[in-house]
């Protein structure tokens, strides 16, 4: 395991120094055109504590696309997830928040000696909502309705040093459906496979499919997915909120959904700077209503939200309606039974593949309802992948 001393000092700092100076953030015009807006959306309001510490953001699972899942209290043995609704003006544009927010579940440390705990990393997998936990290394799962950790997965791998965030790439994306995890100590990147259990939660793939270094000094505490399009963005690309170095960056993509690094040895030198002079930036979510970006920051206030907007809308218009999810259900004797979720009435295609980089389309599901279960017959006992497309 690489963890550059570095980062070990940057560490201590900045737990020192996070309200010391107002945010400065600006967009990186020499990158990016200056369509794009900084905007401070506010606090959330009804948070516990005077300065409660922000870490990963999302928004929630299929229709509420007007709620916002946010650790609060983040690295800290209190760290919980609250939940709080948004309003929207002109275009669907986030303007604020409606009522207090209300909490949601608690997300603490493993071991009750642990001085930090959930950090960056929170998204939805079918009905369970995941969050990272450093340094402990930690992938926790949340069943829906639950209001503390279902399950807790310590990541036992020794190239990791400590997970900082992670996302499941989104349907339409290269590599969907994969899991990627970003180490906060070495700014490297990890693909992970989740395998269902038998309590409705999963477990983590032994297997580390690919492994990618960011860059020197990145400390990685958010992802998200920017297709392609959208000003400035030729080619799908992934945004990583940079923690110490105030920064947004950007990366292209490679079939896997993973960043495309054209040398390994000058990684910097595959990626760009979207947002710059930021103070703590954690957490990252798309609004799929209007593809602006969400994170969090920190200034003489205390945190709040910010979003960029200039994004491309979402293909389907301002409503595309829910992108469908995929969970592998039931397996048989010569067979995997797939629940699907998405629009009722709408048609997914599905593929699978015994690797991330060559699928077959297997079959089309129509959804009679908001969920439908499709099965493969051709699983027997070979490792397979799956993924949705709409039609």
């Amino acid at each position: 395991m690489k963890i550059a001393l570095s980062h070990v000092v940057r560490t201590v700092a900045a737990f020192l120094i996070l309200f010391s100076v107002s945010t400065r953030g600006d967009i990186n015009t020499n990158h990016f055109p200056a369509s794009y807006k900084l905007v401070k959306v506010g606090a959330v309001p009804g948070i516990p504590g005077e300065f409660p510490r922000y870490g990963g953001i999302t928004f929630g699972p299929g229709d509420e696309t007007n709620t916002i899942y946010l650790t609060v209290n983040a690295l800290t043995p209190e760290a919980s997830i609250y939940k709080v609704n948004i309003s929207r003006g002109e275009s669907n544009q986030i303007s604020g928040f409606t009522g207090e927010s209300t909490f949601v579940a608690s997300a603490p440390p493993l071991a009750p000696a642990n001085t930090f705990g959930a950090q960056g990393g929170l998204f939805w997998y079918s009905d369970v909502l995941f969050y990272t936990s450093y340094d402990e290394n930690v992938l926790g799962q949340i069943i829906r309705g639950s209001n503390s950790p279902s399950k807790r997965i310590v990541i036992n791998d020794p190239e990791l040093g400590s997970v900082g965030s992670g996302a499941i790439v989104p349907a339409g994306f290269k590599g969907a459906g994969s899991l990627k995890l970003l180490d906060f100590l070495t700014g490297s990147w990890y693909s992970r496979s989740l395998v269902p259990d038998t309590n409705g939660t999963f477990d983590l793939d032994t297997n580390l499919i690919t492994s990618v270094e960011l860059g020197v000094n990145v400390t990685p505490d958010g992802v998200a997915f920017i297709p392609a399009g959208a000003p400035g963005f030729t080619n799908e690309s992934i945004l990583v909120v940079d923690t110490f170095g105030g920064k947004i960056l950007a990366y292209e993509t490679t079939d896997n959904g993973d960043p495309k690094i054209a040398n390994p040895a000058l990684p910097d030198r595959s990626r760009r700077e979207l947002v710059v002079g930021l103070e703590s930036p954690t957490g990252a979510t798309i609004d799929a209503l209007t593809g602006d970006l969400l994170f969090s920051a920190t200034d003489l206030d205390g945190y709040a939200i910010y979003k960029v907007t200039g994004f491309a809308v979402p293909s389907g218009g301002p409503n595309p309606g829910k992108a469908a999810r995929l969970t592998a259900g039931q397996k048989l004797s010569n067979s995997i039974k797939l629940l699907v979720m998405g629009d009722a009435g709408k048609s997914y295609a599905i593929e699978s593949g015994t690797t991330l980089t060559n699928w077959t389309q297997i079959g089309v599901l129509v959804l009679t309802n908001s969920r439908s279960e499709f099965l493969d017959g051709s699983a027997g006992g070979t490792l397979k992948f799956y993924r949705t497309k709409s039609l």
